[in-house]
């Protein structure tokens, strides 16, 4: 990683000094060059080096492996099987289908499929002996009622892993039952799951041919995740400090946190495939998952960081009173700093790499630099008590507060960044195994309690519509039971020969609750059942011999299978994958292949207009939903802290401390609520939207980060509350809370109008007609006057900072003198001077130990000594300095909650503008 070069950004002073005389010299002439054009303009072929390329690249090689694997050793087999057990096998046409069908990539995944299919193998057996005993097919009536009321009946489990694939095996195998009444009798049932367990065995073998594995996944995406923790935290440092502006730009324009984020949605459900892999422990598995949390503790310093950066950097721009030539305490600050960073950044680099490679508890203390970390950390805190120091001793005059305290926030973050890791790794050098679930217990768990957990409770929910989830889950059932009805229907009166018992199964891709959604992968379906019957005729019309038709079939089942790695085209390559070896079998009789198209997309197009007329969801209205439920839980989080913010510190420390505990947990739900805003964003902007504007969908992508960093912000004031209020051996300093009693009537009006905001928001979206936007730029203008109020107070906390700083100076002086006088009965002077009630005092909050005969090295040496990581300290060695930081976390956290709900005019604008298109 590319490290940052101080001399340079040192010497970039000089260059502004030169800069005019470099662009302007006349003092020698120099020849403007010309353009050098290194290949042919004219030339729009892909060059064979773009193929060599391709091909030695790695998102070339694995999907083209996947696709030969699922080829030659699922696929290929199959097909030449299933001519030779075709008066045995009744599902001899299809063995390859649900071969290729049910091959995964990953062996968690394999593995996962397999349980699945099993489980609705047993369902399958369970409904088709049911379809015998009770004599259904010979009663139409009956059997129809059995094709709607038992797909009803499945979905309405709810978010069941085996759902989709037992409700398409309830048609199938009564399809199946109907097209051969008199075949095997009873056992036609088992003998369908048979067969279908043989297609998933060669599936099962494919994914051992080479094996990857989902764990090696989810740790390269956690590995992943963790560098790019560590290049945001560079590039804010370069955007901090470099005097180039476009040079700081270009760094601030890398510490965008949205692939951290896009990891949070993705890996759970990745993770949740790694415990099928046999050779991975409950144990690696918890790691992994507490790996995570971990993650998401660390994204709170992480926005914070990057929009506080982006803050001073516009200072610099605007201020040119800050520029290092005219105000040497800009240097003398940065001086104090760079000393501190690089080995910081080096040693958090370090860190994060080695947790990216290291999971076990003894790896991660053997393996990651934990010490380097914290003794890197504390020389920080360390730096960050001496630049207090040095502003208290009046070594750093004429620097504005308010940057004072972004830049000091902004390396906070980054101590608060390295304890958190810190306190991660002190959990794995005392490793307490009792803490994680046993691998019996994990065994019940999965196998049995995680079905049966919440069946009871659920139960009468869904009998009675008890809750929303309960009566979406009925609609959505409701609906497929439609569509699968009315596919069955379709491919028993438009199939060739009323018997074709494969129509309804593109269902299993295309049904899904959304219009955005079913259309889009319901067109891709259909345009890959094409493809497949045309290619299957084409292969049936050239080839001579059983050996060539298989072949060519294999040969376009690689390349379709390979293509299916683009999203774009996943829908139509996979279906076109699975159907080519069935309309090979029946592509002698064209009308008989013709007929499956017109049935397969007869169903798509019934189950959109179901969809769409049928109990519709409206996707941008459950976005707005859940965006209003975000800034709901935004606006109680609010309040709740700044209601604590009015708490005096150091009183009801028990009562407090439980109300912000319980605050921390509730903020839990909250972050996972504003993760999923952005997937409903992408959602939404599939929707076909028939009225109004256009959606705004590229508002609405910006507008998903903005509630991430509005929590972050509320986070930061968290955890500020939690040191500030922790057990105390020694009463609070009388400055501190004078310092929260002049901000909270600043505070309390951000929170009033905060609220007003956020409101504003919810009538934009939910009452259109109603709301003014002048009310609402009257609120935003009025939460930034307050904005800059918060920064007018800054300049007086930071004088009472300072006077906490001097008065703790002094006690630690005056101690320090009276113990020489006891021993060597001289006196001296207050190198600060104090009030006259004051100068006899010894503090006893001081240490009293001897400091040597320098006035100020002894103090300056206690005030900013390196310090231990925060959570090791106990109540007696916290000191001014962690009190002092941890205000300006909870004031600058406020300033950060302001400036970012002042960027949500502008979507609400756009947002409002929509809703009222709509009901025109």
């Amino acid at each position: 990683m590319e490290s940052i070069d101080w001399n340079y950004i040192s010497a970039n002073c000089v260059w502004r000094q030169n800069l005019t005389q470099e662009l302007l010299n006349t003092g020698e002439e120099i020849e403007t060059p010309k353009l050098k054009i290194w290949q042919d303009i004219h030339d729009d072929s892909v060059s064979l080096e773009s193929y060599w390329h391709t091909l030695l690249s790695p998102k070339f090689r694995r999907p083209a492996l996947l696709a030969i694997r699922i080829t030659l050793f699922s696929a290929l087999p199959l097909m030449l099987i299933s001519p030779n057990v075709a008066h045995k096998f009744p599902m001899y046409r299809v063995l390859c289908l649900y071969g290729i069908a049910y091959s995964q990539e990953t062996v968690g995944e394999q593995i996962c499929m397999l349980c699945t299919v099993f489980q609705m193998c047993l369902w399958t057996v369970l409904w088709g002996t049911l379809m015998y005993v009770f004599n259904v097919l010979e009663h139409d009536v009956a059997w129809w009622c059995a094709v709607f009321f038992g797909t009803f009946f499945v979905g309405l489990f709810g978010e069941v892993r085996c759902k989709r694939l037992s409700m398409m095996m309830i048609l199938v195998i009564m399809e199946v039952q109907r097209a051969q009444p008199y075949a095997n009798g009873p056992y036609l049932p088992v003998y369908v799951a048979r067969d279908i367990c043989l297609s998933v065995t060669f599936s099962f073998a494919q994914a051992l041919l080479p094996p990857f594995t989902m764990s090696k996944r989810v740790d390269d995406a956690m590995a992943g995740a963790w560098r790019h923790m560590g290049v945001m935290i560079r590039n804010c440092v370069k955007g901090c400090w470099a005097e180039n502006p476009l040079e700081a730009a270009a760094a601030l324009s890398k510490t965008s946190s949205e692939p951290i984020q896009a990891m949070f949605t993705v890996l759970p459900p990745q993770l949740n495939m790694v415990r099928y892999e046999p050779w991975e422990s409950p144990l690696r598995w918890q790691l992994r998952d507490e790996r995570i949390k971990v993650m998401g503790g660390l994204m709170p310093m992480l926005h914070a960081l990057a929009v506080v950066v982006k803050t001073i950097h516009s200072l610099h721009l605007k201020r040119k009173e800050f520029d290092g030539m005219k105000d040497p305490s800009v240097n003398i600050v940065r001086g104090r700093l760079e000393e501190a960073l690089e080995p910081y950044l080096q040693a958090v680099e370090e860190t994060l790499s080695g947790l990216g490679h290291a999971l076990n508890p003894k790896d991660v203390v053997e393996k990651v630099p934990l010490d380097a970390l914290h003794k890197t950390t504390s020389d920080l805190q360390s730096t960050i008590d001496t630049i207090h120091y040095d502003m208290m001793k009046g070594r750093l005059a004429n620097l504005d507060p308010v940057w004072y305290m972004y830049v000091v926030f902004a390396h906070l973050m980054m101590v608060l960044f390295g304890e958190d890791l810190l306190q991660y790794g002190e959990a794995m050098r005392n490793f307490d195994s009792s803490r994680y679930t046993s691998v019996s217990r994990r065994i019940w768990d999965f196998l049995i309690f995680e079905y049966w957990n919440d069946f009871w409770t659920e139960l009468p929910k869904r009998l009675t519509l008890a809750t929303p989830y309960d009566v979406r889950v009925v609609k959505d059932a409701f609906k497929l039971a439609c569509g699968y009805t009315m596919a069955s229907f379709w491919t028993l009166s438009v199939g060739y020969d009323s018997r074709y018992y494969f129509g309804m199964t593109i269902l299993m891709g295309v049904g899904l609750p959304t219009a955005g959604d079913s259309l889009m992968a319901g067109i891709q379906r259909v345009a890959g059942l094409v493809f497949a019957a045309s290619v299957a005729y084409l292969i049936t019309r050239s080839s001579t011999s059983f050996a060539q038709t298989c072949a060519l079939s294999l040969l376009v089942i690689m390349i379709v299978l390979f293509t299916r790695v683009f999203p774009s085209y996943f829908h139509c390559s996979f279906y076109c994958a699975l159907l080519i070896p069935s309309m090979v079998n029946i592509a002698s009789a064209p009308l008989m292949m013709f007929s499956r198209v017109v049935s397969s997309a007869l169903s798509v197009m019934t189950y959109y207009a179901i969809v769409v007329f049928v109990f519709p969801i409206d996707t941008i209205k459950v976005l707005h939903n859940a965006e209003v439920w975000v800034l709901n839980g935004t606006s109680e989080y609010l309040s709740t802290l700044v209601r604590l913010l009015q708490v005096r510190v150091g009183s009801n420390q028990g009562e407090v401390m439980r109300e912000l505990l319980a605050v921390k947990r509730h903020k839990v739900g909250l972050w996972a609520a504003a993760r999923k805003v952005m997937p409903k964003v992408e959602n939404a902007a599939l929707e076909p939207t028939i009225r109004g504007k256009p959606y705004p969908a590229h508002e609405q992508r910006e507008f998903a980060p903005v509630l991430r960093r509005l929590i972050s912000s509320l986070d930061i004031v968290l955890l500020g509350l939690t040191i500030l209020h922790r057990e105390r051996v020694v009463p609070v300093a009388g400055e501190l809370v004078e310092m929260f009693n002049v901000t909270t009537q600043v505070v309390k009006s951000i929170e009033r109008y905060g609220v007003y905001a956020m409101q504003d928001f919810v009538n934009a979206v939910q009452q259109p007609k109603t709301w003014s936007y002048l009310d609402t730029v009257t609120h935003f203008s009025a939460l930034l006057r307050l904005n800059r109020e918060l920064k007018a107070v800054f300049c007086i906390v930071h004088k009472k900072m300072l006077s906490v700083i001097r008065e703790r100076a002094n006690e630690l002086h005056i101690n320090t003198l009276k113990l020489s006088m006891a021993t060597a009965s001289n006196s001296s002077t207050l190198l600060y001077p104090l009030p006259g009630d004051k100068q006899n005092e010894a503090s006893h909050r001081s240490t009293t130990y001897p400091y040597g005969m320098n006035e100020e090295e002894n103090e300056r040496g206690e005030l900013t000594a390196p310090r231990n990581a925060s959570f090791m300290l106990r109540p007696e060695e916290f000191t001014i300095s962690h009190d002092m930081n941890m205000s300006i976390a909870v004031l600058v956290g406020m300033d950060l909650f302001c400036s970012e709900l002042v960027k949500a005019l502008r979507v609400m604008q756009h947002i409002n503008e929509f809703e009222l298109s709509r009901r025109k």
